[in-house]
């Protein structure tokens, strides 16, 4: 994998681990996407670019990954998992009501969260925390190093695929048209990902890596309210919902439970009142779909 431009970053510990993510997310296709002609040439390459930024070349056919994106995804990635083990321990405590944003642990996270987000967006060229788990090349096995890392690579697996699936479909470059290839892209990524007959343990690790790629992307949004404008992208959660249909989500599950707690933590930060309750992890999580959409609308 190259680098454009030198920085330091211990994400870059993953870079061969990054470049063979979308032959491990589906083994039984990687003989297939090494010699589909589509992608004859195709490379990766790190840059240092602001912003979320995460691209492909349709002429170059290379994908170039920010730096500052995959330590935020990466960051990301240990938020979504300290958020599920803090509920699943408040469950098991019978806990009736919890706020998220009191736990210790869930603090610390979202303070390297933010570190990442400032590092993308502001300028800050701090290192990363010295007292906050970050990526290792080996981690233990079983360690939370070990299990970020394992959802990390799931998502940046589909991200690729999704950058790939440009190439594959022969889009062109950004046009009023862009929010539909985004949605090709989006299918045939899954589609690719999903295919075939798989384990449940092999289904459930692919559509949580899916499922934390959009929503990082869903946490960079904030509610559009009345704003009309016509995005390169779909909405985060309009992503969230056809992803999910297509890749076989259990509506009661596991995915759509730890995407509910994600999108009510959400709404907390965002002083967004939604609902906390319902008759399926399926119903409380479009009913805070709608509340993060509407908000700011009159």
């Amino acid at each position: 994998m190259n680098m454009t431009e030198p920085i330091y970053s211990p994400i870059v510990l993953l870079d061969e681990v990054i470049a063979a993510a979308p032959f491990a997310i589906a083994p039984e296709r990687a003989t297939e996407l090494l010699n589909d002609p589509a992608l004859k040439g195709f490379g990766l390459a790190l840059s240092a670019d602001e912003g979320f930024s995460i691209r492909v070349g349709i002429n170059t056919k290379e994908a170039t990954l920010s730096i500052f994106s995959l330590e935020y995804i990466w960051c990301f990635s240990l938020m979504i998992l300290v958020l599920v083990e803090e509920y699943q321990i408040a469950q098991k405590h019978d806990r009736q009501a919890i706020d998220l944003r009191e736990s210790p642990r869930v603090s610390q996270a979202v303070d390297l969260l933010n570190w990442s987000f400032n590092r993308m967006y502001r300028g800050d060229r701090s290192p990363w925390p010295d007292e906050a788990p970050k990526p290792e090349k080996s981690p233990t096995v079983n360690s939370v190093v070990y299990m970020v890392n394992e959802v990390f690579l799931s998502a940046i697996a589909w991200i690729i695929h999704h950058e790939i699936a440009h190439l594959r479909l022969k889009h062109g470059i950004e046009t009023t048209c862009s929010a539909r290839e985004e949605n090709e892209a989006d299918a045939e990524a899954t589609n690719w990902i999903f295919s075939g007959s798989l384990r449940d343990d092999e289904r459930l690790k692919r559509q949580l890596g899916m499922a934390v790629a959009l929503l990082s992307l869903q946490f960079l949004e904030t509610p559009r309210g009345g704003y009309s404008k016509v995005e390169s992208h779909p909405p985060s959660l309009e992503r969230l919902d056809r992803c999910f249909k297509m890749a076989g989500v259990d509506e009661d599950g596991f995915i759509c439970a730890l995407t509910t707690v994600a999108l009510q933590f959400q709404l907390a930060n965002l002083d967004i009142e939604g609902a906390l309750g319902g008759g399926s992890w399926s119903e409380i999580m479009s009913d805070a779909m709608v509340s993060f959409t509407t908000a700011g609308r009159r």
